[in-house]
């Protein structure tokens, strides 16, 4: 479950390359949730994890960051995320399943 969320939310991060905003948007979190829930079981669990993702990201990184992280999945979904935002993947799934 876990390997697959990691991969949900680096597919989630990647799926807003569409776009081109400048800050967060309710687009650009629209587009991430569609992104990171689409390769899982779409259960609530999973939503839930993947808008903590999202949410805390915006709190802890600035957009460009967010950009920066997006832009290399985009090249390379398999790429290995950076710590920072394995930390927050980490923290999300430890709150949201009751780890």
């Amino acid at each position: 479950m876990i390997g697959g969320l990691v991969l949900g939310v680096a597919i989630g991060l990647a799926g807003c390359a569409e776009e081109e905003p400048e800050d967060f948007t309710a687009g650009t979190r629209s587009a991430f949730l569609a992104a990171c829930t689409e390769p899982l079981a779409d259960s609530r669990l999973t939503s839930a994890i993947c808008g903590c993702v999202f949410e805390e990201s915006q709190a802890r990184l600035s957009f460009d960051r967010f950009e920066a992280i997006d832009s290399e999945l985009v090249l390379d979904p398999e790429v290995e995320l950076p710590d920072d935002v394995a930390a927050i993947v980490a923290a999300c799934v430890i709150e949201e399943a009751g780890l």
